[in-house]
């Protein structure tokens, strides 16, 4: 389809070639970022929610209609095949291209202490919920799996404080509620793209990467190392040893950092979001008013502020306004 877009783009219009295309911009949303894109919109903007870096890469997905890197033919439309349309080496290219984060309701974060909710103490070091299909071998390339297995059989939620649930477990808080009383959430592969980068994020949560090279969300705009940790595949199962080796004065810079840009994760300047995200911080604000000691519950909150500015479409917009210079 996208290969039908661009021929129709170039044959109604001047604009393409111009500059051979390097002035457009795509967004893609498979769930392996912009790894099966067509070679006829390479030279754009390509914008995804999740990107790989990897040169020799295949699909991660067990999901059989989205493997992209299978060789699929049609007698009409794909005579001559799909993989050669396929770019070969990382899919990601950092001087033109940008992973932007998923738009979230408010209500997927509406308990982040960063909106105000009183802050209750982050007795958890680490979390993770999420699918887990042990039936599959190719499903988050068995990462979630292993991580899950050991977790259970040795008992890490009371001897680590990393507590690791499948999705449909039952909790009396909600997803929410736990991150926002967790120092690390863990952001492990699925089938590939995964939002839980911006969800622990907009908590107050340091993301810890199980992801190999892949680009996480505004990851060429954004140190890594500022706000992120990253475990590779093959140290998945010593996540308790790794994480309670980061220092204190370590955990403490990231939080800070989170704080200074967690807004550009989130898209609250889109007109329905800003109303309920208003209603939701005037609320939270009353209820620190009313608690005498509401300033010691909450030392992360900042003062209210305007959700029309500084968020995930702004980051965009300079984004690209920063690239015209460079084309």
């Amino acid at each position: 389809m996208l290969d039908e877009a661009q021929h129709w783009i170039q044959s109604h219009y001047p604009y393409w070639d111009r500059k051979g295309g390097r002035d457009h911009i795509w967004l893609v949303t498979h769930d392996e970022g912009s790894c099966w894109i067509p070679n006829s919109i390479r030279p754009s903007h390509i914008l995804s929610h999740w990107d790989r870096m990897d040169e020799n890469h295949t699909a991660w997905t067990h999901y059989v209609p989205d493997t992209y890197s299978v060789e699929y033919q049609h007698d009409l439309w794909l005579p001559k095949g799909h993989l050669r349309r396929l770019t070969k080496g990382p899919c990601f290219d950092p001087k033109k291209d940008l992973v932007v984060p998923a738009l979230h309701s408010i209500v997927t974060y509406g308990h982040s202490p960063l909106l105000g909710v009183p802050a209750e103490e982050r007795t958890y070091l680490a979390i993770f919920k999420g699918r887990m299909q042990f039936f599959s071998q190719r499903y988050s390339r068995q990462t979630r799996q292993r991580i899950a297995k050991r977790a259970w059989s040795e008992d890490w939620e009371h001897k680590h404080r990393i507590l690791i649930m499948d999705h449909g477990n039952k909790t009396e808080q909600s997803y929410s509620e736990l991150m926002a009383t967790s120092i690390f959430c863990l952001a492990i592969i699925g089938d590939g793209w995964t939002t839980r980068v911006e969800d622990a994020i907009v908590h107050g949560c340091i993301p810890v990467l199980l992801m190999d090279n892949v680009v996480p969300v505004f990851g060429n705009i954004i140190k890594e190392e500022d706000v992120y940790v990253r475990v590779a595949f093959e140290d998945a199962e010593r996540l308790p040893e790794i994480l309670k080796a980061i220092p204190e004065s370590e955990i403490l810079r990231k939080q800070r950092n989170i704080r200074k840009v967690w807004r550009r994760y989130a898209w609250t300047s889109v007109k329905w979001q800003q109303e309920r995200l208003q209603q939701v911080m005037e609320h939270n604000w009353e209820q620190l008013k009313d608690d005498p000691n509401g300033t010691e519950r909450e030392p992360q909150r900042e003062a209210p502020f305007d959700p029309a500015k500084g968020d995930a479409l702004q980051t965009l917009m300079e984004w690209l306004y920063g690239r015209m210079s460079a084309e």
